[in-house]
């Protein structure tokens, strides 16, 4: 999730989608094969170009192009788009924002 966006909307776009790709959803949202998942936080928004994008708990979620150091995912990257975090199963960033 990209910490300072609005719950339910995105504002990646261009290069920034580029570096970090929208992940792609359905409506209904699609169930997650994940068990930590919560289903009743899944939900999509609509991007600019008329595709959906998945949200959990209202974060749109992207894909990570660079893939971070061996051991340990980082759950908390800052690049020239912001801030981003992994969420937490109960929906918040692992990070809260200014950290």
């Amino acid at each position: 999730a990209r910490l300072g966006d609005v719950k339910g909307a995105t504002s990646c776009y261009d290069t920034c989608a580029v570096e970090w790709p929208p992940v792609p959803g359905t409506d209904p949202p699609a169930e997650s094969a994940e068990p930590a998942v919560q289903p009743d936080l899944l939900g999509t928004l609509l991007r600019r170009d008329g595709r959906l994008q998945v949200t959990y708990a209202g974060h749109a979620l992207y894909f990570r192009q660079s893939s971070p150091a061996a051991g340990t995912p980082e759950r908390v990257v800052t690049d020239r788009h912001g801030t981003w975090s992994l969420l937490f199963p109960h929906g918040e960033p692992m990070a809260a924002p200014g950290q």
